[in-house]
């Protein structure tokens, strides 16, 4: 299947699914944007393969969860800076701290459990 079609940069079921073999072809066209950065494609194709580089977006994808839990908090927080509001930056930033202690626990559990009796260098 041509990774067109399966919108790789969007696709984040892909994660989910666990991959015996990916080639990719034409992947020259996956590597650098206009602007030289890694596109969303090629983060998600790291991300499928347990490359290095590719780790944040396959966390991220398969724990949408707890990943927008600490996205949100951290909006949260933001915006009660913004407001210059002590009260409700203080009660944010607890709030940011829970949600990105909790992502951090999960974060590292699965790095641990995803190079478990694999060869990942690291």
């Amino acid at each position: 299947m041509h990774y067109d079609v399966l919108n790789l940069g969007q696709n984040h079921a892909l994660a989910s699914r666990d991959w015996d073999l990916l080639i990719m072809d034409e992947s020259h066209t996956l590597s650098k944007n206009e602007q030289g950065n890694s596109t969303s494609a090629l983060r998600q194709f790291w991300g499928l393969t347990v490359h290095d580089n590719g780790y944040q977006t396959w966390f991220e994808d398969t724990h949408q969860d707890i990943t927008n839990a600490r996205k949100e908090a951290r909006k949260e927080l933001d915006k009660a800076q913004k407001e210059k509001d002590a009260a409700k930056e203080k009660d944010a930033q607890q709030r940011y701290d829970t949600k990105r202690t909790a992502y951090i626990k999960k974060h590292m559990k699965q790095a641990n459990q995803t190079t478990k009796g694999r060869n990942i260098p690291r």
